[in-house]
């Protein structure tokens, strides 16, 4: 067997940058290149389209040689909501069809030109779904059908930060944080369950000013729930930084991404499948 059927691709694609890693080894992995190429908006197109165009333009110039590749999207690209649990639905169309009105009542008529998926469902919890421009993935499959190179999986940010962060997010409540350049998803688990889970845009990267703005959208989502706020601690996905815990006014656990290509992890502990 070929080597390069060793290997596999690591993309992320986001507003801001596209970052691509190659991986190499089945037991012991080994990043074998990376390259990250800055993107720059343009007026007019989808906010995704500079990305698609920089991530053509890597693989044309590089020396990729991984036959499949996986795909993180930044939350720019994903929208989010939690489907609750029915035993009402009977068949996978049903639950399809069910998961697409639940979309429809969170973002209206857009979401019909979305891909939606979601974590498997458990009895009596919700489950998170994500919604995914069409567009976007069909693009993304004709810029890698181009290159040779097999689409593995598609996964939003939040699952990239689950997994890292699973051990953390399994008992008692938390807030989790998924920080990105410009964003922020933050969701409330409890006891390994979704409870809530919204997005928002952020203006600041400074560390202090994103303490006092997460204090702020904490707050803000505990009365959206209905919920007073408790204290609980915040496991924070920040990659690339891990801020000083004592500027935050509550517990926060930052992640330390771990392993080879931990930016994009082999696994995903809550895969959105399609249902």
């Amino acid at each position: 067997m070929s080597l390069h059927w060793h290997k596999r691709l690591r993309i992320f694609l986001a507003p801001q940058q596209v970052s691509l890693m190659e991986v190499s080894g089945v037991l012991r992995k080994q990043v074998t290149q990376r390259q990250v190429i800055p993107v720059e908006q343009m007026p007019g197109v989808p906010q995704w389209q500079p990305a698609m165009t920089a991530l053509e333009y890597i693989l044309r110039i590089g020396s990729w040689h991984a036959p499949a590749a996986d795909v993180v999207l930044s939350a720019h690209f994903a929208r989010y909501t939690l489907i609750p649990w029915s035993d009402q639905l009977a068949n996978r169309q049903e639950r399809h069809a069910f998961l697409r009105h639940c979309f429809y009542l969170a973002y209206g008529e857009p979401s019909r030109q979305w891909d939606l998926r979601m974590s498997t469902p458990a009895p009596d919890a919700s489950s998170l779904a994500s919604g995914v421009s069409l567009e976007l993935l069909v693009a993304l499959n004709a810029v890698l059908a181009k290159n040779r190179i097999k689409v593995g999986a598609v996964y939003p940010a939040i699952m990239a930060g689950a997994n890292q962060s699973r051990r953390m997010l399994r008992h008692g409540s938390v807030w989790f944080a998924v920080k990105e350049p410009g964003r922020l998803d933050l969701a409330l688990l409890e006891d390994g369950h979704w409870g809530a889970v919204s997005s928002h845009d952020i203006g600041t990267e400074a560390p202090e000013a994103f303490s006092v703005l997460l204090e702020t959208l904490i707050t803000r989502e505990s009365a959206l729930l209905g919920k007073p706020d408790r204290g609980w601690p915040v496991v924070l996905y920040w990659p690339g930084k891990v801020p000083a815990a004592d500027m935050f006014a509550r517990k926060v656990i930052p992640v330390k991404p771990h392993g080879a290509g931990s930016e994009h992890p082999d696994a995903f502990s809550q895969l959105l499948v399609e249902v």
